[in-house]
């Protein structure tokens, strides 16, 4: 299965992105700074992995990568 990180996908455009990616068969992770709820709730969201990380810090500590993989 292909996998998509979708860097937040929580937001506007990504509420509607993850759906259409998790139904073509891809494997969904949302990195986000913090847990919200989707603009447009879906079925979809609960077959996408949910990965709450602060991008800025992690990237300056090196650890971003890792901490999406």
């Amino acid at each position: 299965m292909t996998r998509a990180v979708i860097i937040g996908g929580s937001g506007h455009v990504g509420t509607y992105l993850v759906p259409r990616l998790v139904h073509a068969g891809y494997q969904v992770i949302n990195v986000s700074r913090r847990r919200r709820a989707p603009y447009q709730p879906h079925g979809a969201w609960q077959q996408v992995e949910q990965v709450t990380i602060d991008r800025t810090a992690a990237e300056s500590a090196g650890t971003f990568g890792e901490q999406i993989a």
